[in-house]
């Protein structure tokens, strides 16, 4: 009886010694390809590193690619375009097909500094969101508005802020927006626009009449609001 329960034991060692061995050999030979499959990979991107420093186009389209398609981008913009490398001087332009401006998204006008409309540069170096503000004023912007814009352009995590006006600025308003990503367009300045497709005009009547009506808390068509974006 104890001669049977010692054969029996010697049984099941002797057995899973040889699934213990069986699996070491089984580790073994997937480390060896893990091994294999990275010095196959870590050559391939040394090969491409030093295609890329040599500046090889094809090496040089293809990190792009790789970076831009891992790249966060906003809502609505689209993740793909065309490349192309000019090796001459060494740059690589992008090309999207931007949306439509009509598609931007628009905010509801306010007036606690609220924003009119957020538009984004795809320029990747000084691109980025940018919000706009829009002011239709007879009298001179004051600071305050621009702090306003500053503290949203923070909130917002925007690159950038314009406020326009029918109106002018005062000196503490140009003086708060230098060294500032915020640009400040006038009234007398609104002509620029039309260089970019954009017309505007200024009816400094119409501006009055509309800047009463938003204090009493309507609009030109005897509504409530407070809008005052520029037309």
């Amino acid at each position: 009886m104890w001669e049977e329960w010692v054969r029996e034991i010697d049984r099941k060692y002797e057995q899973q010694l040889k699934e213990y061995h069986d699996r070491l050999i089984a580790w073994e030979q997937a480390c060896l390809g893990f091994q294999e499959k990275q010095r196959r990979q870590q050559a391939d991107v040394d090969a491409r590193k030093a295609e890329y420093l040599a500046h090889n186009p094809a090496a040089v389209l293809h990190y792009c690619k790789h970076v831009l398609a891992k790249s966060q981008y906003p809502a609505g913009f689209p993740k793909s375009c065309v490349l192309e490398y000019l090796l001459d001087s060494k740059t690589v332009i992008a090309e999207y097909q931007l949306p439509h401006i009509s598609v931007l998204p628009i905010t509801q006008a306010s007036r606690d500094g609220g924003v009119d409309a957020i538009a984004f540069d795809p320029d990747p170096i000084r691109g980025g969101k940018i919000v706009i503000q829009a002011k239709r004023y007879t009298n001179t912007v004051s600071v305050s508005a621009v702090r306003d814009l500053y503290g949203t352009v923070v909130n917002e995590g925007a690159t950038k802020g314009i406020l326009v006006t029918t109106a002018d600025y005062g000196r503490d308003a140009y003086e708060f927006a230098k060294d500032k990503p915020i640009t400040l367009l006038s009234g007398s300045e609104l002509h620029l626009l039309e260089q970019h497709g954009h017309r505007a005009r200024i009816d400094l009547v119409e501006a009055r009449k509309l800047e009463r009506n938003r204090d009493k808390g309507i609009n030109a068509f005897g509504s409530p609001s407070d809008n005052h974006g520029l037309t």
